[in-house]
């Protein structure tokens, strides 16, 4: 189905592709998402004097911007409209007050055809206000005009309101029922557009959104209290917040600080509600998994976790059944899917995801990670640099890019978008110690320390993923004496102040607190903090994302009993590692660096000296010159002196 469009006088606009399709021979002119979203708003309102300040509140959402934003979108339709100032046609300017189209907008008798490029869409439908109109549930061409118009705005300039197939589509003949369309159609226009733009919040993902999500999510509530849409988004907006409560428990949000207990009693609330409102809404159900999966990872000793994990998954599988567009539903799903251990069916739900948002970058992130995970590095690059030159992207674009070239071993590629990270990623002190740890990684090392400054100026404690890159940045830059200060210090934070971990964030503390044992050479002193989290297999879990960490942990846990003579135990653990790794390598997802450095050390841990120095080789090959941290790990010693000429050429920090 090509893009839904209408016709301004000699004009055919194309809001889906950002395109106005000239006369007579049809030229198209592309223009920028948010000029295309001033447009819209202009024909929602031919013949209105529309204000800047409203422009800019509708369009940009209040958010600071370059000068003058929207005289330039003005004067890029003008040009696409082929239009004077002096003698408009289409635009007008209305001195001291706004602008007004001039042209009424009129829906088109037939689509404009497809293009080369929209052929392979032709099995994805309108967005929920597109398909109103496509049922008729509105009347009039103005009125019809409007709701295209107001679900292309979002579409164009916030990718990620989600395209609906319709029944025909998957073999039936009537079009998609769905509860949200229904009640839509029955809401004011500027409540419709509330609730577009609290969707494209949440598909935008960009720095306070949960705090933007729950207000439009509020003010929707207040003018459609049994809108089980509202009350969906409202639960997600809470679920987030709950979850910035626990990573950020040190300053809170960009919004200030946040109560996770309040945040939590909310999401509770509003998922209880919205399923009550519409047993049948895709949206809460969507809603419902996605808080169960959070609590889930949140877990409280006596809790059921299993039991989470399960009403997680069967929420959101429903979510997909009752609504296969709603991309968040794929990219949750997908997670859990991750988290159990399959892999395969992980990577297709990211897929998914970004098929039904193909410019969402956390979409976008999700799929490259099994991407990464399958060497094929050139392929995520060319998905990652469009999404650079779209207004204000998210620090995740530059992380990943520069992820993936430090995987391919591109030192310059690695080097540059480690710094567009640094100059868009704000001070969050988990960019920081990314940038400082990459920039490390990259023999940077006075650019290294100014970044681990910066993230030192928030001193809390670190949980997550924090834990891993302040714990390696130290140990880059300072060796083991600078892995054991740092463990110091967290040990003093964790005892000084009121911060307490979940049982997931207990066990990970263990796992870095032995690992940085390991690094600083106390193996005794690492023994039983591993032994704790890997119990009497050692084996670690079977996931994509933490898999190669777990994987590193386990090897820790090898090596310390080598280092402590049990080498029998030491044997058993390595085994049980390659294990797990031979599960990721029966799906294909085995070929990023680092998961055939801990396959190679793995080896050598379990005595297949021939065999690990292969896989060392191999790792080497693939681009896995830029694992530094090798020079300064002694569980590598005796690798790195057998191999001494290939890891010679390793920059050392």
């Amino acid at each position: 189905m090509a893009p839904i469009g209408f016709r301004l006088g000699e004009f055919i606009v194309e809001p889906g592709t950002d395109r106005v399709l000239g006369p007579g021979t049809g030229e198209r002119v592309e223009i920028e998402p948010k000029t295309m979203a001033v447009l819209l708003v202009l024909a929602e309102r031919p013949g209105r004097v529309v204000s800047s300040d409203e422009l800019i509140r509708l369009v940009w959402h209040d958010r600071p911007m370059g000068e003058n934003p929207v005289y330039k979108s003005i004067g890029k339709l003008r040009r696409a409209l082929r239009d004077e100032t002096g003698e408009p046609r289409y635009i007008e300017t209305i001195s001291r007050k706004g602008y007004r189209l001039l042209v009424e907008p009129a829906a088109l008798s037939h689509e404009p055809s497809p293009t080369h490029d929209e052929a392979g869409n032709r099995a994805v439908a309108s967005s929920p206000a597109q398909a109103v109109l496509q049922q008729r549930r509105f009347v009039g061409p103005v009125a019809a005009l409007t709701v295209i118009a107001l679900a292309a705005a979002i579409a164009a300039f916030a990718p990620g309101i989600p395209q609906r197939p319709t029944h025909r589509e998957a073999g039936v003949a009537e079009p998609l029922a769905d509860g949200t369309i229904a009640h839509l159609s029955q809401l004011p226009i500027e409540t419709r557009q509330r609730y577009l733009l609290a969707r494209a919040e949440l598909h935008e993902r960009r720095l306070g959104f949960a705090s933007r999500l729950r207000k439009n999510a509020e003010d929707l509530i207040a003018v459609a209290p049994d809108f089980a849409s509202a009350h969906a988004l409202r639960a997600v907006a809470c679920t987030f917040r709950a979850i910035h409560a626990r990573s950020w428990p040190a300053n809170g949000s960009v919004n200030g600080p946040i109560d996770g207990e309040e945040a939590l009693a909310c999401a509770r609330e509003s998922s209880r509600r919205a399923l009550e409102f519409d047993p049948r809404s895709a949206e809460a159900h969507a809603a419902a998994g996605f808080l169960a999966f959070h609590q889930a990872s949140d877990c409280d000793p006596g809790c059921d976790q299993r039991g989470l994990i399960d009403l997680a998954q069967s929420s959101l599988e429903q979510a997909a059944r009752l609504d296969p567009a709603l991309p968040e539903v794929h990219t949750w799903l997908g997670m859990i899917y991750e988290q159990r251990g399959d892999l395969v069916r992980a990577s297709r739900q990211a897929e998914a995801a970004l098929a039904l948002d193909p410019l969402n970058p956390v979409a976008t992130y999700n799929a490259n990670n099994f991407l990464m995970a399958r060497g094929e590095n050139a392929k995520v690059r060319e998905r990652l640099i469009p999404l650079t030159s779209r207004p204000d992207p998210p620090p995740m674009v530059f992380r990943q890019l520069a992820e993936n070239a430090l995987a391919s071993g591109n030192r310059d590629e690695a080097e540059r978008w480690t710094r567009e990270l640094a100059a868009h990623g704000g001070q969050s002190r988990g960019t920081q110690l990314f940038v400082a740890t990459a920039l490390a990684r990259l023999s940077r090392i006075d650019d290294a320390r100014a970044a681990l400054a910066v993230a030192d100026q928030t001193r809390a404690v670190d949980t997550g993923e924090s834990l891993e890159l302040a714990l390696w940045v130290h140990q880059l830059l300072d060796g083991g004496s600078g892995a054991r200060t740092y463990l110091a210090d967290q040990q003093g934070l964790r005892a000084s102040t009121a911060h307490r971990d979940t049982p997931e964030e207990a066990r990970h503390w263990r796992e870095v607190e032995g690992l940085g044992h390991v690094l600083a050479g106390e193996p005794a002193l690492a023994v039983p903090l591993l032994e704790k989290v890997f119990g009497a297999d050692g084996m670690p879990l079977v996931r994509l994302q933490p898999v190669d960490t777990e994987a590193d942990f386990a090897n820790a846990l090898a090596w310390a009993y080598r280092e402590t003579a049990n080498a029998t135990r030491a044997r058993e653990v390595a085994e049980g590692t390659l294990v797990s790794l031979d599960s990721i390598a029966s799906t294909g997802f085995d070929k990023s660096p680092q998961l055939m450095l801990d396959r190679a050390l793995a080896l050598e841990l379990a005595g297949q000296r021939d065999r690990a120095r292969a896989a060392f080789e191999a790792a080497l090959a693939r681009g896995a010159t830029q694992q530094v941290e090798l020079a300064t790990d002694p569980r590598w010693q005796s690798l790195v002196e057998t191999e001494g000429r290939r890891f010679a050429a390793l920059p050392k920090p």
